[in-house]
């Protein structure tokens, strides 16, 4: 009988970009993100390779608070999944991309690498074939497009500053759905609202 497999997804938000969620639904989620999809072509072969099979249901993806660390959370739902496959004596598929150049590290998914039940993938430039889509590439292209904005922080604060120069008198909340409006989102890409508005100005007030 095949050995039976949950599969563990994982990838970053984007926020500047406006991804900072993934679907319920599995098939869904990894139209929304190639990490995601990639990373489920590679457990598909995986299994094909090594007489495995995936539970119904078995695929979890999940993306992560920050954009640019590891949490706690996502280690403890990996845990979790990890639990429930010790349970029914199944294993979990993980792919790991942190062996080419360190890239996609995380801590707290490290800690549970050595798990029992815990069966780790790992990926390489070599397996673009699986789904078309390089990782690798991708993770270096997003690292620059984010130096850049990083870079052009200080001009997209100037428009902001400038455009707040007009709505001088109006309040908080009025001003913030003025800025949203004119479609000057907040520098991680998300609406303004009176209260991240004020954090705005409050950091900005002496420059």
């Amino acid at each position: 009988m095949d050995q039976e497999y949950f599969a563990f997804y994982w990838t970053f938000p984007v926020p500047w970009a406006g991804f900072h969620r993934l679907p319920a639904e599995i098939e869904d989620a990894a139209r929304a993100s190639r990490t995601i999809r990639h990373s489920r072509a590679m457990v598909r072969a995986f299994l094909s390779q090594n007489g495995g099979r995936l539970l119904p249901d078995g695929e979890l993806a999940m993306i992560e608070l920050a954009p640019d660390r590891g949490s706690p959370e996502l280690g403890e739902a990996f845990l979790r999944v990890l639990r429930r496959a010790e349970a029914r004596r199944a294993r979990v598929a993980l792919v790991d991309f942190s062996g080419h150049r360190g890239w996609r590290s995380h801590q707290y998914l490290a800690r549970h690498h050595d798990h029992p039940y815990c069966t780790l993938i790992p990926a390489s430039p070599e397996d673009v074939h699986l789904s078309g889509f390089n990782p690798f590439d991708n993770f270096e292209a997003w690292r620059d497009r984010n130096r850049a904005r990083i870079s052009g922080k200080p001009d997209h604060r100037q428009k902001v500053l400038e455009a707040l120069l007009v709505l001088d008198g109006a309040s908080m909340a009025g001003r913030a759905r003025a800025l949203n409006d004119l479609r000057l989102a907040t520098y991680t890409g998300k609406a303004w609202t009176a209260e991240s508005l004020r954090k705005f100005l409050v950091a900005h007030s002496d420059r």
